[in-house]
């Protein structure tokens, strides 16, 4: 390399070999780095700018979601015959409550196999919560698919999201009922089980009847449509719930009896 100074041949270092002059490529070199290193602070701040506000999108749909099913539950629980009016706009807090009501059924069978069940057996949080809410999960993704097919049957304009909908707010009432059972049973009064058994009647026979009757049917008669829908519900509803059945159904009855 040439010496800025004298314009001779030197080596490559911080003085010039001939004149020991200072060179000028040392901080243009050592510059290089600074610069790598402004880029990847740069770099880093805009990834952390991403990230925040990523995170302040997910809290803001987070608070705007449980307003609208906060607004949703208080509605239908005041006038429940309002779900008529309910659309695909309120998806997201029909299928919210559709799971709680499976969460609170789950929790129930758990407390009542916990209960009854542990004298004569082990019960395992598997099998008393987590495959009772999934199979209770399930059923509303089934009644909810036979109703639309169902609708369709009777010429009904309704889409699959405007049922998931409906079947969530219709499911409110019988949210209600079922807790109002568990408050009930805590207190030992008679007739406890009646309310649990007329909670899970709910998604299986009372609201896709509810939702069918909604408008006039110009297709197949509905009471047809009717009868095969509760036809098909019960036989699934009974080979995927037998455990849930078999545990409020026996609380039923111990209830009925327990009155005389």
């Amino acid at each position: 390399m040439l010496c800025p100074s004298c314009g001779q041949e030197t080596e490559k270092g911080k003085f010039c070999t001939n004149c020991g002059a200072l060179l000028a490529d040392e901080p243009a070199a050592s510059a290089e780095p600074e610069e790598n290193k402004e880029q990847e602070i740069h770099h880093e701040q805009a990834h952390s700018g991403a990230s925040q506000k990523k995170e302040n999108d997910f809290t803001a749909t987070v608070k705007k979601e449980s307003a609208n099913f906060g607004a949703f539950f208080i509605r239908l629980i005041k006038a429940p015959s309002k779900a008529k009016n309910i659309t695909s706009h309120e998806l997201v807090p029909g299928v919210i409550t559709m799971v709680l009501f499976s969460v609170l059924i789950a929790l129930g069978t758990y407390l009542v196999m916990m209960q009854i069940g542990s004298m004569f057996m082990t019960v395992n949080f598997l099998d008393g919560f987590i495959l009772p809410l999934l199979q209770f999960l399930v059923l509303f993704v089934i009644v909810s698919g036979l109703t639309f097919a169902a609708s369709k049957l009777t010429a009904q304009s309704l889409t699959i999201y405007d049922v998931l909908a409906k079947t969530g707010a219709y499911t409110v009432p019988y949210m209600f009922i079922y807790v109002l059972g568990i408050l009930l049973s805590l207190i030992n009064l008679p007739f406890a089980g009646t309310f649990f058994f007329v909670s899970l009647l709910g998604p299986i026979l009372f609201i896709p009847t509810l939702i069918l009757l909604e408008k006039p049917a110009k297709g197949y008669d509905r009471i047809y449509v009717l009868i095969g829908l509760y036809l098909v519900s019960f036989i699934l509803s009974g080979l995927l719930l037998q455990n849930v059945v078999g545990t409020f159904f026996g609380g039923f009855m111990d209830s009925i009896f327990s009155g005389f």
